[in-house]
């Protein structure tokens, strides 16, 4: 017998048009509206939502891990989301996300977590 729905939250959601770094860090910690925060996922509900979900979750896993970095070095929320948007020259998460990728293709170009130092 099969019990991996009761692991599923119906809650377990992202929010479709996320357009700040501070909106992104909301989600991942804390969830928007009545959305589960996204550091609360199980595996079961990031898989079983289909492949475009999962690569939702990826894109943004990828600035919630700088943030995160960067909040461990003693930055506040707000610092390290001036930094990161220092760091890429934009503002806008897709443009980040681009930028991210790219970097950690490059074996050359020197990064901490896709993050120039």
């Amino acid at each position: 017998m099969k019990t991996d729905w009761l692991h599923f939250s119906p809650n377990a959601r992202l929010e479709p048009n996320i357009r700040t770094l501070a909106e992104l860090w909301q989600e991942y910690e804390f969830g928007i509206g009545n959305n589960k925060a996204a550091r609360s996922f199980t595996s079961y509900e990031k898989n079983r939502q289909g492949f475009e979900f999962k690569v939702k979750v990826g894109r943004r896993a990828r600035i919630w891990s700088l943030q995160h970095y960067l909040l461990n070095k003693n930055y506040t929320i707000e610092a390290a989301n001036a930094r990161i948007i220092d760091a890429y020259g934009s503002d806008r998460i897709t443009t980040i996300v681009k930028r991210i990728q790219a970097d950690q293709k490059l074996p050359a170009v020197p990064y901490i977590e896709g993050l120039h130092m």
